[in-house]
């Protein structure tokens, strides 16, 4: 009998559980949205609706974050970088204006817009890190390269696992098969 600590023990009822949606679905259903834009969108949105329609899977996976933790900042962050995606969408650029300082407001602006999905990236990440390894300790670990280039789609991956394992544990499926050690 192979007797291994099972790594999900710490999962508890009283957290929900992650979005039970595997990664693959999520990849593919962004792609399935993605052609349709490419060719139907107008030029002046077809840069911005890929963003704008893989943001809904962010701000759903916010939310349940917020349901974890209250004191979640992921959702503000998220909500921050779509309204600075709509923002420069939708904000006139500099070609009727040859002020230098509207130019150089346009381009911070720009600038943060940049960096507030990558932000709001590694708050995810952070938030997860702390819920799956103080409230639910599972020995959670997220490579920040990974993070960085795969994002949510990796997050998805190992949240279906969890989720997985939390169902299980929910219909107790799970047993472990080591007993408990004599002291």
């Amino acid at each position: 009998m192979n007797c291994q600590p099972n790594p999900h023990e710490g999962l508890k009822p009283d957290y929900p559980a992650p979005p039970p949606v595997h990664w693959l679905v999520l990849l593919g259903a962004w792609i399935a949205l993605l052609i349709p834009t490419h060719f139907f969108a107008p030029p002046s949105i077809r840069q911005m609706l890929p963003n704008l329609i893989f943001s809904l899977w962010v701000l759903y996976l916010c939310l349940w974050l917020r349901r974890l933790s209250q004191a979640s900042r992921a959702l503000y962050w998220a909500l921050a970088s779509i309204a600075g995606d709509l923002f420069l969408t939708f904000f006139p650029d500099n070609s009727g204006h040859p002020s230098w300082l509207y130019a150089a407001a346009l381009g911070a602006a720009a600038l943060l817009v940049f960096a507030l999905p990558f932000v709001t990236i590694f708050v995810i990440r952070a938030e997860l890190l702390r819920h799956y390894n103080q409230r639910e300790p599972i020995g959670l670990k997220l490579n920040p390269i990974l993070t960085l280039v795969l994002s949510y789609i990796y997050f998805q991956y190992h949240l279906f696992d969890i989720a997985q394992h939390k169902n299980r544990n929910a219909q107790n499926i799970i047993e472990n098969p080591c007993p408990p050690p004599i002291s």
